[in-house]
């Protein structure tokens, strides 16, 4: 289990995650190290960390998610959103997909592991989140599928001129 650490200094702020493994990941925010004087790193790290106290935040609230729901972890996507996923798996919402797509009579954790090559057990951990945040997932599946609907419209939009 990984023991997260959370340093207040004058003007900076570090989280260090450490792991089994001994391996840390950290992240230090404000005056500090020769990456804050490097062009670009100030504007940078506002794009991607966002305000020092909703940093913290985030992590504190992604931390006490975590042990609620171990195996579950928070991962960034490519638009800089953080989302629950498996620690060794899909993102919790595409398995919550899953699930609803299997027939209500056919419909249990074995059923969907198999469908995905999960283990029962990481399904259930991820159905178990899904329960507790309900809206939340609902709404990455909501959007999800409006964006397979718009990247469709605009394969036949292409596949149109084609015809021309």
């Amino acid at each position: 289990m990984p023991v997260y650490e959370v340093i207040l200094g004058s003007g900076w702020i570090a989280l260090g995650i450490w792991t089994a493994a001994r391996s840390a990941v950290s992240l230090t925010m404000g005056r500090t190290g020769q990456e804050m004087t490097k062009p670009g790193a100030r504007e940078r790290q506002r794009r991607l960390l966002g305000v020092k106290s909703t940093v913290v935040v985030s992590a504190v609230r992604e931390w006490l998610l975590m042990q609620a729901h171990p195996g579950v972890v928070f991962v960034a996507t490519a638009t800089g959103e953080r989302r629950a996923a498996q620690s060794a798996g899909p993102q919790v919402w595409t398995v919550a997909e899953a699930w609803l797509q299997h027939d209500k009579a056919d419909r249990t954790a074995a059923s969907v592991a198999d469908a995905l090559g999960l283990s029962a057990i990481d399904v259930e951990t991820a159905l178990a989140y899904w329960a507790d945040y309900q809206d939340e997932i609902d709404d990455l599946i909501t959007r999800h599928h409006a964006s397979q609907d718009e990247a469709l419209a605009a394969w036949e939009r292409r596949q149109a001129l084609d015809a021309i």
